[in-house]
C-alpha cells in the first residue's frame, strides 16, 4: 500500500465518534451507500473504502458558504450535531470546517484511526501571477490510517471546494503522493518547506515552481532542516494536451498543514472567524462547488462564482448560467446545486458585500 507516515512514524489512537451508530447509518444511506450492515464497524476498511466514501461524500454535499448570508442570523453551524443535521437531515451545505467535521466523525464511527488538522490557505492560490498570501488557520484536514495493522497515514479533505482534493493523498513529499483530482487535467501533491515568509528560512523559495528533486529549504545554520517545513499541497491543472507535462509546473499553492491536531473548538473559533468577517473571498462572495459524474462514472464539478455558475470538465470551463438578480442566484443554488434554500432567502443578503446592486 503506498502512504507515508506521521512524525515519528505516530500511530493514531482510536476514538469513538460523536455520532451514534444510527447516525452512521444515516449518513451512508443519505451518500448512497450500498449494503449497509447493522453494525457499520464491520464494513472492511481500506483505503479504497476511503475512496469511495469521499466520493460519495463529494457527489452528495455541495461546498458553500450559503448560510453567511442567505440566513436571519448569518451563522455558519460547525457543531458536530449541528453540521450533521445541516447536512445529512437538511440537505444543505457547508465549508471546511463543517464538511470535514462531519468526515471525521463518519470515519470515527466506521472504525478508522483519524484526527484533524489546521491549514494555511494561500489566498492568491488560483493567480500564479499573484504573491503568495497566507492567512491564519482558517482550514481543516483530516489525517487517516486506513489499515487495522499499519501506520501508514494519508490526508483527506472534502471541505477545500473547487480545485481541492477529491480522493486520499499518501503523507509523502513529492512524486510518491501525486493523485489525480476530478481528471487527468488535474493533479495534487505535497511538498515539505517552511512558509514562505517564515524568519528562519534561509532564503526565499517559491514554491509553485519548486521541483520534485529540491522540495525542502534549508535553515539560517546551513546545517540540516529548519524545523519550519509544513506539510503543503499544490495542484497542476491543464488541457487534455498537457496531460503527462505536470512535472514541469508550474504547481498552485494551495495550503499548508503541520501534524499538530485540531479540535472541535478550534473549528468553531476558526469557523467564527470566517464567517464575522468584513473582508476576504467568503465575505465578498457567495460561493458554491460540487461533483458530479456523467453516464460513464467521470467526474465533473460545477461551481458559482459571482454572477456566473460554471462546469469545469477535462480541463476545459464553460458558463452554464449567467446570473442577473438575487432571484437568480438562489434559484441556481436550489436547482444545480440542490441546496434547500427558498426563494425568500434575498432578503438576508440585502446590504451585504456579495449583493447584486440594483
Amino acid at each position: 500500500m503506498r502512504g507515508g507516515y506521521l512524525r515519528d512514524k505516530l500511530w493514531i489512537r482510536p476514538v469513538p465518534s460523536v455520532y451514534s451508530p444510527e447516525q452512521i447509518r444515516l449518513y451512508l444511506s443519505k451518500v448512497g451507500w450500498k449494503d449497509i450492515p447493522e453494525d457499520v464497524t464491520r464494513i472492511p476498511r481500506s483505503i479504497e473504502l476511503v475512496e469511495k466514501l469521499i466520493r460519495h461524500h463529494l457527489l452528495t454535499f455541495p461546498w458553500d458558504n450559503v448560510g453567511m448570508h442567505y440566513t436571519e442570523d448569518h451563522h455558519m453551524d460547525v457543531s458536530p450535531q449541528g453540521v450533521y443535521d445541516l447536512l445529512v437531515r437538511g440537505g444543505q451545505g457547508s465549508y471546511c470546517f463543517g464538511q470535514n467535521t462531519v468526515l471525521l466523525g463518519i470515519l470515527r464511527g466506521l472504525g478508522y484511526r483519524a484526527y484533524s488538522g489546521a491549514a494555511r490557505t494561500n489566498q492568491n492560490w488560483d493567480r500564479l501571477d499573484a504573491p503568495i498570501d497566507y492567512v491564519s488557520h482558517t482550514h481543516m484536514v483530516v489525517f487517516v490510517q486506513p489499515d487495522d495493522e499499519s501506520n501508514l497515514t494519508y490526508v483527506v479533505d472534502v471541505g477545500f471546494g473547487s480545485g481541492g482534493l477529491v480522493r486520499p493523498i499518501p503523507l509523502v513529499a513529492g512524486e510518491d503522493s501525486m493523485v489525480m483530482g476530478i481528471g487527468p487535467t488535474e493533479v495534487h501533491r505535497l511538498i515539505r518547506a517552511p512558509l514562505p515568509q517564515s524568519s528562519l528560512s534561509a532564503f526565499a523559495v517559491d514554491l509553485r515552481f519548486a521541483t520534485t528533486d529540491r522540495l525542502v529549504a534549508t535553515s539560517l545554520s546551513s546545517n540540516g532542516p529548519s524545523g519550519q517545513e509544513l506539510w503543503t499541497l499544490q495542484s497542476w491543472t491543464g488541457t487534455k494536451a498537457d496531460v503527462g507535462t505536470h512535472a514541469n509546473g508550474p504547481w498552485k499553492l494551495i495550503y499548508s498543514f503541520s501534524e499538530l491536531e485540531f479540535f472541535p473548538f478550534d473549528a468553531t473559533d476558526g469557523s467564527f472567524v470566517v464567517a464575522k468577517s468584513t473582508a476576504g473571498l467568503f465575505a465578498s462572495q457567495v460561493l458554491c462547488a460540487k461533483l458530479f459524474e456523467d453516464e460513464e462514472g467521470k467526474l465533473y464539478r460545477k461551481t458559482l462564482y459571482g454572477n456566473e455558475v460554471k462546469k469545469h470538465v477535462d480541463g476545459e470551463v464553460e458558463v452554464i448560467r449567467t446570473l442577473h438578480s438575487e432571484l437568480d442566484r438562489v434559484r441556481a443554488l436550489r436547482e444545480i446545486f440542490g441546496l434547500k434554500i427558498e426563494d425568500k432567502a434575498v432578503e438576508h443578503i440585502k446590504g451585504r458585500l456579495p449583493a447584486f446592486q440594483t
